[in-house]
């Protein structure tokens, strides 16, 4: 954290805003970071040449300031976003992006830095579903793989949590809900064969938990012993 704060004093003091007026139109630049603010990724998307794609921000979390500050060449810009942290009620650094732009038309986007924690959804989640229902959900504490991104959904009283790997298409998902009267006891946490993917059933605490390991294409590319760290870790 302490080099992205020396970046950010470094850009004001170097390069501050009096020149401005020496710059080229940005119009396109301030209408990015306008849907940005409204959480309109696909149209800040937009404001892009074709061909340049916008970094995915892989966190729920509201973007809530996007700074614009020059950058070395004057036909190049830094935009720093902000996310919101509930947890600490305060602000903290989402993206820092360095843009390139010519006759008003981003036509580069340079990711400087990425500060999103795809963990942060898979908090909201298990927090909203603890508020609604009084119940704790287990999740994992360590991961076959780097994960890239998290969704959380409730549906009825069920919770579902997937956990991706973006860059070799494996996924991780957690599915929970309490234990109904009549409910067969599922309890196999040893990893089984199931539609392309390896799954465990188990139950505890009253809640009844289906989790899956697979590979958008290649079951081989998952262990079924991978699967069996994962359960061991989930409190």
């Amino acid at each position: 954290m302490k080099w992205i704060m020396s970046f950010i004093v470094a850009m004001l003091l170097l390069f501050p805003g009096n020149g401005a007026d020496a710059r080229p139109k940005q119009e396109a630049v301030h209408q990015m970071i306008n849907a940005l603010l409204r959480h309109k990724y696909d149209l800040a998307q937009s404001y892009l040449a074709n061909g340049v794609k916008m970094p995915e921000i892989r966190e729920d979390s509201p973007i809530i300031q996007v700074e614009g500050l020059p950058a070395r060449k004057k036909d190049h810009r830094i935009l720093i976003g902000y996310f919101r942290d509930e947890a600490f009620k305060s602000k903290r650094i989402a993206f820092i992006w360095e843009l390139t732009i010519k006759q008003d038309r981003i036509i580069r986007l340079d990711a400087l830095y990425d500060g999103a924690n795809p963990l942060v959804n898979e908090n909201k989640a298990v927090r909203e579903y603890r508020n609604q229902f009084d119940r704790h959900v287990m999740v994992p504490g360590q991961f076959p793989f780097e994960v890239h991104k998290v969704q959380g959904e409730i549906i009825g009283r069920r919770i579902a949590l997937q956990y991706e790997d973006d860059a070799n298409d494996r996924f991780l998902l957690i599915q929970a809900e309490p234990v109904r009267p009549g409910m067969p006891i599922l309890d196999w946490p040893k990893p089984m064969k199931a539609k392309g993917s390896y799954e465990s059933r188990l139950q505890k605490d009253g809640m009844q938990y289906m989790v899956t390991l697979g590979h958008r294409r290649w079951l081989s590319h998952v262990k079924p012993e991978d699967l069996g760290d994962v359960i061991s870790s989930m409190k």
